[in-house]
Formats: C-alpha cells, sequence, structure tokens
C-alpha cells in the first residue's frame, strides 16, 4: 500500500500503486498533486513553433509557421502588429501580414497558451510595379465577346489572378485563372463556369479570390432573371472544383 498525507480539509487516504494512473488521478483528486491539464484533461498546450517561412517580404506576404500544437490557435500576431490567421492543422499554420506589423518575433496565442517564436520576420518596403509583366491575359476558351477583365482579383501574394468575363458564351459568363511563376503567367486550366445557372447568369461580374489563391467566389448577378447567384471553387493540386450548388440567399 501507498500512503500519501495532505494538509488541509482532505484526509490522508491509500491507494493501490496499480495501476499508476489511478494513483496520479488519485493524487489530483486529494488535492496534493497537481498536474497540468493538458497533459491529462485533453486542453491544448502552449503552441510551439520550429520555423517560419519566408523570414522576410512586404505586407500581403503568406507566412508559413511550422511547429506543434496549431490546431488551437485563435491569433497571430508580427512585431507589435497584426496578421490574419487563414489556415492551419496540428503542425502548421499560415497568416496573412497586415499593414500594421513591424519587424519582430511572431507571436501565436490560443484560448490558454501562448507562445513567441525565437526567429524574427523582417517587414520589407511595397515598391510599386515599373513596369508591365508579360503580355495581356486573355483567357482560352471564351465564346463571343467575353468582356475579360471585367472583375479581377489577386491572392496575397500576387502569383494567382482570378478575371471574369460575364459576356461569355450569351452572358452566361465565366472566369479564368492565370498563375505566375518565374515572372510568367499562365493559364491555370478550363474557364471556371458554374452549374446549375439559369439563363443569362453573368457569371464573371464579381470575382474574389481569398488570401492563399486556393477559393474563388465567382458572382453572377443575372441568374434566373437577375437573382443571382454565387459559385464557389477551391483548388487542390492545381485543380480547380465547383465546391457544392450556386449560392442562393433564401431572404431578398
Amino acid at each position: 500500500m501507498l500512503k500519501v498525507r495532505c494538509s488541509g480539509e482532505k484526509s490522508a487516504r491509500s491507494y493501490i500503486a496499480f495501476p499508476f494512473c489511478f494513483l496520479l488521478l488519485a493524487l489530483m483528486q486529494t488535492g496534493c498533486f497537481d498536474v497540468p491539464k493538458s497533459n491529462f484533461l485533453g486542453e491544448s498546450r502552449p503552441p510551439l513553433t520550429f520555423a517560419i517561412s519566408p523570414e522576410r517580404g512586404p505586407v500581403g506576404t503568406l507566412l508559413t509557421l511550422t511547429g506543434m500544437d496549431f490546431s488551437a490557435i485563435q491569433t497571430v500576431s508580427i512585431g507589435s502588429g497584426s496578421a490574419i490567421l487563414i489556415s492551419q492543422s496540428t503542425t502548421s499554420l499560415v497568416a496573412l501580414v497586415m499593414p500594421d506589423a513591424t519587424s519582430g518575433p511572431v507571436n501565436v496565442t490560443s484560448r490558454s497558451a501562448s507562445f513567441t517564436s525565437s526567429a524574427f520576420f523582417g517587414v520589407t518596403a511595397t515598391g510599386a510595379p515599373a513596369t508591365q509583366q508579360g503580355a495581356k491575359l486573355v483567357g482560352a476558351g471564351g465564346v463571343g465577346t467575353m468582356q475579360q477583365g471585367y472583375a479581377v482579383s489577386l491572392s496575397a501574394d500576387g502569383n494567382t489572378a482570378l478575371i471574369g468575363g460575364p459576356n461569355d458564351n450569351t452572358n452566361i459568363g465565366a472566369a479564368w485563372v492565370f498563375t505566375r511563376s518565374g515572372g510568367v503567367w499562365t493559364q491555370q486550366g478550363a474557364k471556371l463556369v458554374g452549374t446549375g445557372a439559369v439563363g443569362a447568369a453573368a457569371q464573371g461580374y464579381a470575382v474574389s479570390l481569398n488570401a492563399d489563391g486556393n477559393t474563388a467566389l465567382i458572382g453572377g448577378g443575372g441568374d434566373n432573371g437577375g437573382v443571382g447567384a454565387a459559385w464557389v471553387f477551391t483548388r487542390s493540386g492545381g485543380v480547380w472544383t465547383q465546391q457544392g450548388a450556386k449560392l442562393v440567399g433564401t431572404e431578398r
């Protein structure tokens, strides 16, 4: 028998020293032994950062942190400024460098813990482009007078472009994705046309990309006689796929 005596109102208790986990739980109940809750009760432990990439860049940079226990992260800051959390998993997260970010360590916080990286991220100046990069972008597969460029959107790193053409194929509309590599822009896949459109939907009248460029939202204000709708496409492995049915609000 293993006896443990504690001061206070609770009396000493005896426990069989087998199995060991029962002993620890018993000690915790008596108040004699303080074990961090994160080890036994499933609460999140302090996140640990092993690396950040890149180590410097302008506002709009997508910063990747790799480490452990990132799934519960709620906020990210860089230096004395903020960053927007874009995506996360247990071992990594991606954050967007915001205009108020300053050069300094990266700090991540969860509901119950925080961690400041020993590595610094350097915020660099953003210069305006001095020259046009390549030729004009015209997507392949268009039908008629597409009005490509009526609406455009760029990812945060500037390497993915979404271009709307609401007049394509007699105003059914479409959108095209281009990606940049080594300063060269290339169309990625076929034009995007959402399914379930009714009439001259004018898809591409409004377009938007999320920060990492992997989610595209394409608006079609002319769908169903002007009721309008929007379509969501996601990219995986360079392939774009419509995600679910078109979006139409239930209250107008």
